[in-house]
């Protein structure tokens, strides 16, 4: 495997900024699609209500925003169009140089295209399309309030907290027990085969060590780590009043890219799976992808982050689910692993 040096997130570690408030693992926040239907108004399709699923994909809409950055060193409506259902830029190379992006503008290019492939991924979730496109166009819509006809200008200044071998022992040493699942349920046909699998070696190993079950119940109180990116943003629009509160607005179509903004500052977060970092960076330690944002988590994972340890989440054993160990594996996506089989 050829490992690439640009991370997804700029010349750091990172790849992704987080929401600013993770919602933890403990709380299930798993949607009810049922409901949705049940609660919309008259004239209003259900399919309108359902945007809060997207929460799952924030950390990926906030690497694709920080790649528009690193590549174009601004972001707007100008950025990207909807061909055939789908988010695309507008924009086929990436200017050079972008001032506090990585020296290579074209592996920041590469990187956004391996993000947009997410929006392939229809199979695991009929409605992915929404959180891409459909965050679009709602952003869109709302935007052209605003009045402003050019962007920001954005400079990185600023990675804090980029974590080292030991930043990454250190993390480990409080992480939760859970099972972990052999790579033999992966290699079966059907994805309820693959499912009863994984229930059966977890439940086993419940079994085998009670003490497993317990640490479930401490899985919400070490949440992913992150690191924050730092941008110095300038305006001369004569309709924006305050240039990060505008960096903020034109970014907004990314959710979780932007965690704070005020004056010429911009302050994002980071998560560890999406980083495109050496292939084996992070061996030994285990990616919390399960605990982001809830269960069932995140699950896609840069290609480099293959064979590295991930979390991820069932609904079995019922009645209150398991968080369970296994591998990053090839996702058959350009790009892209997934935390064990789809």
């Amino acid at each position: 495997m050829t490992a690439r040096a640009y991370s997804l997130f700029g010349s750091g570690l990172l790849s992704l900024a987080g929401a600013a408030t993770i919602a933890l693992a403990s709380c299930g926040r798993v949607e009810d699609e049922a409901s949705d239907a049940a609660d919309a108004p008259p004239g209003v399709a259900a399919e309108e209500l359902q945007q809060p699923h997207c929460w799952r994909y924030r950390n990926v809409t906030a690497a694709i925003g920080a790649a528009v950055i690193d590549c174009q060193g601004t972001i707007g409506p100008s950025s990207f169009e909807i061909k055939d259902g789908l988010l695309v830029p507008k924009f086929d190379s990436c200017r050079a140089p972008v001032e506090g992006a990585p020296a290579e503008p074209s592996r920041a290019f590469q990187a956004l295209k391996t993000l947009l492939t997410v929006q392939q991924t229809e199979g695991e979730d009929p409605r992915v399309k929404e959180c891409f496109a459909g965050q679009w166009n709602r952003w869109h819509e709302l935007f052209q309030r605003t009045g402003i006809t050019q962007c920001p200008s954005w400079k990185k200044t600023e990675i804090i907290g980029q974590p080292t071998s030991g930043t990454l022992r250190q993390l480990s040493k409080m992480y939760p027990r859970a099972p972990k699942v052999s790579s033999e349920c992966n290699e079966l046909a059907s994805r309820a085969e693959r499912d009863a699998c994984i229930a059966h070696r977890v439940e086993e190993q419940f079994e085998k060590d009670p003490t497993l079950r317990h640490e479930q119940t401490l899985v919400d109180i070490v949440p992913p780590p992150k690191t924050s990116q730092t941008y110095t943003v300038s305006s001369s629009d004569a309709a924006c009043d305050d240039p990060g509160a505008c960096a903020a607005q034109c970014a907004a179509a990314f959710p979780g890219f932007v965690r704070a903004a005020s004056g010429t500052r911009v302050d994002g977060d980071a998560t560890y799976w999406l980083s495109d970092e050496d292939y084996g960076t992070y061996m030994g330690y285990q990616h919390q992808m399960a605990q982001y944002q809830g269960p069932p988590g995140d699950t896609y994972g840069h290609i480099n982050r293959i064979d590295e340890e991930c979390w991820r989440w069932s609904p079995l054993p019922k009645p209150n689910g398991s968080y369970f160990v296994m591998r990053l594996v090839d996702s058959g996506l350009p790009g892209l692993s997934h935390c064990g089989p789809l």
